[in-house]
């Protein structure tokens, strides 16, 4: 499968935005997100559908124009948004007919007599649900290596629950509720070996641990309109051993954390992600925007904006770009971004040597993306949207023995590598491609390359 690599928006970008046309919103709904479910340990009694309270399964022929059935529909009025029967877990069981849509987006319509609003009935008797139990979350004997990485299993829950970072979150209902951890449900992580490279130049030398921080939903913005259930945050830690394998192997304590990466909107309107370094920062490469000469000099970590004219001649001939110096771009009536470098990916350096704790991070209220410091969320999101004003609880003392190893994509028979779905009536599997319900999958986070920036 093919990865992504993180890389900054910035300069380059300029033109293309400014260049682009405007693209309408729409589009179908989303239909149904299909799931694999895994045999329960202790089977389940089988689903009897007739003790399920059902509210009819006649045919959705969208017979909704202005019937005022209920405001839970988009798209059509058999296409019922999710996050209205987020608390309603058997609400598709009891009406085949209705579409899950997880892509409402905070706008919703009145919906076909056949797919009411939800009642009671639907919030599923016990013998419907899968609860999550989870087998990987203890601590491993000595000597194992499940997914074959040549890191023991030990080792990779030590480093866990060392550098599990300390979460600041925000308020209650919109927070602390809807964690994974304070709800009893557990959240995976992986650890991999970095391949050798720069500072990182010996094998097994650092290690890159990821944690799926899971909420079941995003409230989202202060009036809701960008709310949607399931919400799969992500963080991520590269930790360098200060002794031999040998001895390092046997003890997190011999680790200390190098950079690390805080998923804020993650390839998203507003993407306000950061990487964090701890000891060998890269150097500020803005110090060289007008020289492209020392730029490219450190080409490994600063890339350079040579300049750009954008926008429509004042003679509406040709093209601004056409143009190739300021002067003439001025002249032409036309606008002109100056040149500049950056730094390879938005990276902070918040330590001059490397750290032998957790860290302290951010959750934006409501929407959960995380960031490095209290000022950087409150100026993070999609025109500075993000908040945190309160501060007041901490995910990690929720944290117990529920951090669950999931191995990696290519070798985890020997995990648990499901978790608890965000409706709370069945199982999400890690490794599966399927949305967390109306939030990106968690194979995307835990495949993604990082662009660690390494000296």
């Amino acid at each position: 499968m093919t990865t992504s690599t993180i890389r900054p928006l910035l300069p380059l970008l300029v033109a293309a935005i400014l260049s682009l046309p405007a693209v309408a919103a729409g589009g179908a709904p989303a239909g149904p997100l299909p799931w694999e479910a895994r045999p329960a340990a202790t089977p389940l009694p089988p689903l009897d559908l007739e003790a399920v309270t059902a509210a009819g399964t006649a045919a959705c022929d969208d017979n909704s124009d202005g019937d005022g059935t209920w405001p839970g529909c988009r798209g059509t009025g058999c296409h019922v948004c999710a996050e209205k029967v987020s608390s309603y877990p058997c609400y598709y069981l009891n009406h085949p007919n209705c579409v899950e849509n997880t892509t409402c987006g905070g706008r919703y319509y009145d919906c076909d007599s056949s797919c009411p609003a939800p009642t009671e009935a639907d919030r599923c008797a016990s013998t419907s649900c899968q609860t999550d139990t989870c087998w990987s979350c203890s601590q491993p004997a000595l000597g194992v290596d499940a997914d074959a990485d040549a890191v023991p299993d030990r080792l990779e829950y030590d480093l866990a629950h060392q550098f599990f970072p300390s979460i600041k979150l925000q308020g209650f209902s919109d927070d602390l509720a809807n964690s994974y951890l304070y709800k009893g449900w557990a959240i995976p992580y992986t650890v991999q070996p970095l391949a050798p490279t720069s500072i990182c130049n010996e094998t097994l030398e650092c290690l890159e641990i990821r944690f799926g921080i899971a909420y079941d939903e995003d409230t989202g913005d202060g009036l809701g309109w960008t709310s949607h259930p399931g919400d799969s945050e992500f963080y991520a830690v590269l930790v360098q051993r200060t002794t031999a394998w040998s001895s390092a192997s046997g003890y997190a304590g011999y680790w200390r954390i190098l950079r690390d990466f805080t998923a804020a909107h993650w390839g998203d309107s507003g993407d306000s992600s950061r990487y964090g370094a701890y000891g060998s920062c890269p150097p500020y490469c803005g110090s060289w925007d007008n020289s492209e000469s020392q730029c490219n000099a450190h080409s490994n970590h600063c890339n350079w904006f040579p300049g750009l004219c954008s926008g429509v001649p004042s003679n509406h001939y040709g093209s601004c770009s056409q143009y190739w110096d300021e002067g003439s771009c001025y002249f032409a009536g036309c606008t002109w971004y100056d040149s500049s470098c950056y730094n390879e990916v938005a990276i902070g350096c918040y330590s001059s040597s490397p750290v032998a704790t957790y860290r302290t991070l951010y959750a934006a209220e409501g929407k959960h993306a995380l960031y490095h410091t209290d000022n950087e969320c409150e100026n993070g999101g999609y025109f500075d949207a993000d908040a945190c004003p309160y501060n007041a609880y901490d995910m990690r003392s929720s944290k117990g023995q529920k951090l669950q190893n999931v191995g990696s994509r290519s070798n985890h028979a020997g995990f648990d590598t499901y978790i608890q779905h965000p409706d709370g009536c069945k199982l999400y599997y890690v490794w599966g491609g399927d949305r967390f319900a109306g939030s990106t999958e968690y194979r995307k986070h835990f495949m993604a390359t990082l662009t660690w920036d390494l000296p």
